[in-house]
């Protein structure tokens, strides 16, 4: 299901998605930055702005 949002609306729900869940939505932004979905230097931009 994270995934499943993550694919449809990228970044904006990584963003508050870390609010929400925490490592679960970092762990899964991971693994897509891996499968190259996201862009691997981007992805620690929206968990970082949360602290």
């Amino acid at each position: 299901m994270i995934e499943h949002f993550l694919a449809n609306y990228g970044y904006l729900v990584l963003f508050f998605g870390v609010a929400l869940e925490g490592e679960t939505f970092l762990l899964t932004a991971a693994y897509l930055a891996s499968r190259r979905f996201f862009r691997a230097r981007a992805t620690p931009g929206p968990p970082a702005a949360m602290r």
